[in-house]
This record gives structure tokens, C-alpha cells and sequence, in this order.
């Protein structure tokens, strides 16, 4: 099965996302290291916290991507998981933040793409059925 366009430019936007959430991770542990050198230790040992989590999540980001080029089935069940779960986090962000026009819209975006990825065309590319 041909690969649909929409999936060919998640894949390359998903690649392009890991590697920046990739290196934006090791500037964040940079800067806790930095910053518990300076004698902030709590600060920085947070810091080096978050860039660990946020380093998970660009390998993991990057591995899907990568598989979902690939059209492998557990790469469309792990990115319908992924977009479920940050269309509950933008919910949860929202009641908590407040409302932000930015986070309606990555919700929407959230949304659509779920839609696209059981589209008929998506889902005979993974799995060979429509």
C-alpha cells in the first residue's frame, strides 16, 4: 500500500519535533547543571529533572516518527494514544491556566488529526483493510 501524503508529513514533522525536543532537552540539563553549580542546587536539580522527562519524550517522539514512516500498526496505535492524551492534557491545561485561544487550537489540531488517522486511506496503509 502507497503511503498517503498526510502520513509522510507527520512522519517528517514528527522527526523534526524529536530532534528539537532532543536538543532543547540537553539545553535544559545544561542549564540545571549550570545552574546547580552556581550553588542552586533544588533549581537545578529540577531543571535536570525536566530535561530528562522532556529527553524521554523526544526519543520516544522520534521512534514513533520513525515507525510511522514505516506504516507499522503499533506506531498508529501509539500516535492515536499520543494525541488523545495531549487533547486531555490542553483540557486539563485549560481548566487549570485558563482559557488560551493557543491551546483551543492545538486541541482542534488534536482533533483533526485523530480524524485523519481513521480516515480510510490512513488506516488501509497500516493495516490492509478499509
Amino acid at each position: 500500500m502507497k503511503r498517503p501524503a498526510g502520513v509522510l508529513i507527520i512522519g517528517i514533522l514528527g522527526i523534526i519535533a524529536g530532534v528539537l525536543e532532543i536538543l532543547g532537552s540537553i539545553a535544559v540539563m545544561g542549564v540545571g547543571g549550570l545552574t546547580a553549580a552556581a550553588g542552586a542546587g533544588g533549581v537545578g536539580a529540577g531543571a535536570m529533572a525536566v530535561g530528562v522527562i522532556y529527553l524521554i519524550v523526544g526519543i520516544f517522539t522520534l521512534i514513533f516518527a520513525i515507525a510511522f514512516l514505516s506504516l507499522k500498526r503499533w506506531a498508529w496505535w501509539g500516535y492515536v494514544v499520543m494525541l488523545g492524551l495531549a487533547i486531555v492534557f490542553g483540557i486539563i491545561g485549560m481548566a487549570v491556566n485558563g482559557f488560551y485561544a493557543s491551546s483551543l487550537i492545538g486541541i482542534i489540531i488534536d482533533v483533526v488529526l485523530i480524524l485523519y488517522m481513521n480516515s480510510k486511506n490512513v488506516k488501509e496503509a497500516f493495516f490492509g483493510v478499509g
